[in-house]
């Protein structure tokens, strides 16, 4: 991954409210939760893949990618289930 490049963690509720947390929440976070799998995502022009959890209640994560002047910010997202 680029040096400017950075991931965090988005989660968003079933009324739409989303939390953005950096890994070390996200771990701890994701403790709380039950992971049922891992799934290997494509980081948006990286030329890497990271392995994130499948977290029960939630959709499959992906990524989204804001690219601005200092950089990429990758947002492994999470959606709960409807």
């Amino acid at each position: 991954m680029k040096k400017n490049s950075s991931i965090l963690y988005t989660f968003e509720d079933e009324e739409g409210h989303i939390k953005i947390v950096d890994l070390d929440y996200f771990n701890r976070s994701a403790l709380n939760e039950t992971i049922i799998g891992y799934l290997d995502i494509d980081l948006i022009d990286e030329n890497e893949t990271i392995n994130v959890p499948i977290l029960k209640g939630y959709r499959h994560p992906y990524d989204w990618c804001v690219t601005d002047e200092l950089g990429k910010e990758h947002y492994v997202y999470y959606q709960k289930l409807i």
